[in-house]
């Protein structure tokens, strides 16, 4: 296809892995992500995993055209409120900020309930790893449990409830 739209909420792997799977696989792809996720930070990492554009779902039909058209032609798109914090520096840091991008995919799938074998399973890692990167992303973020686990993603605008 001249350009693959997709979602980053997504059963099994996630959007950035998948993400990451099908620029592996096709290099030149070109990618834009239509997200429910309006923040700078899934937008900066999506784009930094190889994506060529980010749009907001709640963007009107013409700026899917719009953004569909610049990454057809190899330009890049970024939803317009998304680039105005992006080129803010005074922007606060992200509490996931700190976190590497395999710990920061297990914090995203953690956050949204899935226990650690089956994040464990769907990352192909054995549960000791994802324990693991668990514990670097409790002491990163300052976090003791579960539950402010979720609210730190919430917090952030990562996940909805």
């Amino acid at each position: 296809p001249d350009v693959l739209v997709m979602d980053l909420s997504m059963p099994g792997c996630g959007g950035l892995s998948a993400l990451e799977r099908i620029l592996a696989r096709e290099p030149g792809a070109r990618v834009l992500i239509a997200s429910a996720h309006a923040d700078a930070l899934t937008a900066e990492r999506a784009l930094k995993a190889g994506a060529a554009g980010y749009l907001c779902k709640r963007s009107a039909p013409d700026e899917l055209l719009r953004a569909v058209g610049l990454v057809a032609a190899g330009q890049t798109y970024i939803d317009p409120e998304i680039a105005a914090v992006l080129r803010r520096a005074d922007r606060p840091e992200h509490p996931a900020e700190a976190l590497t991008d395999k710990e920061f995919h297990v914090f995203l799938q953690l956050a949204q309930g899935h226990s650690v074998a089956e994040v464990a399973d769907t990352f192909h890692l054995s549960p000791n790893t994802v324990g693991t990167h668990l514990y670097r992303i409790k002491q990163k973020l300052g976090i003791q449990n579960m539950a402010e686990l979720a609210m730190a993603a919430v917090r952030a605008g990562l996940i909805e409830v």
